[in-house]
């Protein structure tokens, strides 16, 4: 299992994993509205590059979809021969099988 802490420090990142947790430095956020995508960003980096072992770059790269998902709604997929609109969460499956078969 793996627990999400907050903390608020000066001088470290935005996130970091330690210890079994993943802890979230609060110092960079500016605006209320940044809270939700900064926290999932956060979350998501941290446990591909270490609970999953996949490394920074493909954590970065995971990081960068979920931004423009985040970010675009309604986006059109082509599956087989016929395109249809996926949920954010389709989206997401698409996008990281994408990733992990890379």
């Amino acid at each position: 299992m793996v627990y999400v802490d907050f903390t608020v420090k000066e001088d470290d990142g935005a996130a970091w994993y330690e210890s079994g947790k993943i802890v979230i430095n609060l110092r960079w956020l500016n605006f209320d509205w940044e809270v939700e995508n900064y926290i999932l960003e956060c979350i998501i980096h941290e446990y591909i590059e270490h609970v999953m072992g996949l490394g920074h770059r493909a954590a970065s790269y995971a990081e960068k979809i979920v931004r423009g998902l985040l970010l675009e709604t309604g986006k059109t997929v082509e599956i087989g021969e016929e395109g249809r609109m996926l949920s954010f969460r389709e989206q997401a499956k698409v996008e990281f099988t994408k990733l992990w078969m890379s």
